[in-house]
């Protein structure tokens, strides 16, 4: 009895074992997975930058918005409070004013017609800076509803401080209905004699 012969089939045509290509299989799933999570984390990755670039523009807004906040405001008070002393310095040259004693006057003339502006329902304001034998007179009178007082705490209690401080005068009269008339008096240093010019 005779056996049927069998062929070989090429070693290179015999197919994997079952095992061997779920395993293959397997690894290219896992591949798939972990391109589609490259591919998502990328997406993130791109979305963190556009919001980083965006608050860093937020960033600069803000610290443009709290510079413009911590900047003095001009005003037409604070303008003709600057031009005032800017008079009185250059018209007495002899007699130079120290940045303290500047920045107290400017102080003075800019919360004087700031509370004339706000309070006084004033019709005529005169504002007069006079330096004198070694001393800067200053002085603002409005024709407005008077009544005006230096309340403990307020700007101009704080202003009358700052004058007593230099060994100045502070003074203010506001009878009702009269309007109010603010004089202050400060010593300046200087060298030569003193102007006598006003500045109105």
């Amino acid at each position: 009895m005779e056996t049927p012969a069998t062929s070989a089939a090429p070693r290179g045509a015999i197919p994997p074992p079952l095992g061997v290509r779920k395993t293959a299989q397997a690894i290219v799933d896992e591949l798939d997975t972990h391109e589609r999570e490259m591919r998502r984390i990328a997406s993130n990755l791109d979305a963190i930058r556009r919001l980083r670039n965006s608050l860093g523009d937020l960033r600069q807004e803000a610290y443009a918005s709290v510079r413009e906040l911590a900047e003095p405001v001009r005003t037409l008070e604070s303008t003709w409070a600057e031009v005032a002393v800017g008079l009185a310095a250059n018209r007495h040259p002899e007699m130079p004013l120290d940045a303290a004693t500047t920045e107290l006057i400017t102080d003075i003339l800019e919360q004087a017609l700031t509370n004339v502006a706000q309070h006084a329902a004033a019709t005529e304001t005169n504002l007069s800076v006079k330096v004198e034998d070694r001393w800067i007179f200053v002085s603002v009178f409005d024709d407005g509803v008077g009544g005006a007082v230096v309340v403990p705490g307020h700007a101009l209690a704080r202003l009358q401080e700052r004058v007593g401080a230099t060994g100045g005068h502070f003074s203010i009269s506001s009878p009702a209905d009269r309007g109010t008339l603010l004089t202050v008096a400060l010593p300046v240093t200087g060298n030569g004699s003193a102007g006598k010019e006003d500045i109105r």
